[in-house]
């Protein structure tokens, strides 16, 4: 005997047995704050019966539709059964140990065994009240869980005695509002999430890398290069949004915050990955692991062919520290802790006074050409390892050293640095006292798109 954890997306039912289309929102259900779903069954290939009463009940058949209601601040979890003619099967509600949102699109639970029965024709029933004594007696659950879960189950039972049609209505309303997000929908079924949509913008800031993004879109708007952005939870997610997903020029990996990040996983281009084995890939080393898709301003330049990659770290109202890496470069080595090429330290008090003209000033490292030669072969290297040739980008990356050109320092001064320190109470008020900001360049242009807080990079 266990405690069975089960989530809203039902992975424990695979997709071999019976196909979905799946999609979730944040609602009000009654008075209580929830996330609701709706499942629309298809290619069904064993139908599933449960007995009840000296009944069978099918459950889940082809064009049959599930809606789960999983509340935010109570112990238990709705799920609605309509057959292919929309008529309500039966209502199933789980008693529950509590209810996590940690992915907000696919919330979970633990099972505490207690379970009301609403058929569609008959009397509410309660189950399993025998299996909730046993996992007490076997230390399973504490005594006040048995306990809750008991006064939980008779709080259920009661609504729906009192308020047996307002609850039927309530869901009805519910599956309705669920459908019609479906059809007004136009990337389709999945929640997709979109920089598009305004009400997607917190859930996509609960993954590490799209929140980098945001927020530097968010404080430096006149600045970030970020047009568009959606995410992909997983493979069949992005199936049902291909269109719209293949119409980006980037992606990169993400996943929740509080998860471990993912790293190791290189990538090339839209047109050069299977994403089908990327997402197993994915999945494997993080469950919570997506794919971030993105459109950057001004047309896709080759990684070999940036000026330079920039990383910056701020102390604020200590210092600020550039470091940056050369022609052929485009950031990589520095976020992953690789190699540096150029480093300037500038104190914060002289931000105000900090031009073109002083910034050699504050210089205090520049690479050797030996040194450098090392990170050239390793660059090339790491180039030829994502299946580039050689004679594509050799000749973008010098052969000795060249210092970044001043025309970029220029513009990172005036757009990037002063700015800064302009905004450094609002960076501040948002929790952001050490941190960095990261880019390459197109042309003399900083190329900047994202900012990470201190426990993410230094």
């Amino acid at each position: 005997m266990n405690i069975k954890k089960r989530d809203m997306k039902l992975s424990h039912i695979e997709s071999d047995r019976a196909n979905r289309k799946y999609f979730s929102k944040e609602v009000i259900f009654g008075d209580t704050m929830a996330v609701a779903s709706i499942t629309k069954w298809f290619d069904v290939k064993n139908r599933f019966e449960v007995h009840y009463n000296f009944k069978d009940e099918i459950i889940i058949d082809n064009d049959y539709t599930w809606i789960q209601v999983a509340p935010v601040s109570d112990n238990y979890w709705i799920k609605a059964m309509y057959d292919e003619n929309n008529n309500l099967v039966e209502i199933y509600i789980d008693v529950t140990r509590g209810n996590r949102f940690d992915d907000i699109t696919n919330p979970t639970y633990e099972d505490l065994f207690l379970d009301v029965i609403v058929p569609n024709k008959g009397h509410i029933y309660q189950m399993d009240d025998v299996e909730l004594m046993k996992a007490y007696s076997e230390g399973l659950i504490t005594e006040d869980e048995y306990n809750d879960a008991k006064t939980t189950c008779k709080k259920i039972i009661n609504h729906l005695n009192n308020y047996h049609q307002e609850f039927l209505d309530a869901l009805s309303n519910l599956k309705q509002d669920l459908e019609n997000d479906y059809l007004n929908n136009k990337k389709g079924w999945y929640s997709v999430l979109s920089l598009e949509n305004e009400k997607d913008i917190s859930l996509m800031k609960s993954y590490y890398r799209a929140s980098d993004m945001i927020d530097f879109w968010c404080f430096f708007k006149e600045s970030s290069k970020l047009e568009r952005l959606a995410i992909a939870l997983d493979y069949e997610d992005y199936l049902n949004n291909k269109e719209y997903l293949d119409s980006f020029d980037s992606f990169r990996i993400d996943s929740l915050k509080g998860k471990k990040l993912i790293e190791g996983i290189e990538s090339i281009g839209l047109n050069n990955n299977d994403f089908k084995s990327l997402f197993e890939t994915i999945k494997r080393k993080n469950e919570s692991g997506v794919i971030l898709f993105f459109d950057l301003a001004g047309d896709p330049v080759e990684r070999y062919k940036r000026k330079a990659g920039i990383s910056i770290k701020v102390s604020l109202y200590d210092s600020i520290c550039i470091e940056a890496v050369g022609k052929g470069f485009d950031g990589r080595e520095i976020s992953k802790g690789i190699c540096v090429h150029e480093r300037y330290l500038i104190p914060w008090f002289e931000l105000p006074s900090l031009t073109i003209d002083n910034f050699d000033k504050y210089n205090i490292f520049v690479i050797s050409n030996k040194d450098y030669i090392k990170t050239r072969n390793d660059r090339i290297n790491y180039l030829l390892s994502l299946g580039l040739r050689q004679e594509e980008f050799i000749k973008y990356i010098p052969s000795t050293y060249l210092k970044i050109d001043r025309n970029i320092w220029k513009n990172l001064i005036k757009d990037i640095i002063l700015n800064i320190y302009k905004k450094s109470d609002l960076l501040l008020d948002a929790g952001y006292k050490d941190f960095a900001i990261g880019g390459n360049t197109i042309e003399d242009e900083p190329y900047l798109w994202q900012i990470y807080n201190k426990d993410r990079f230094f």
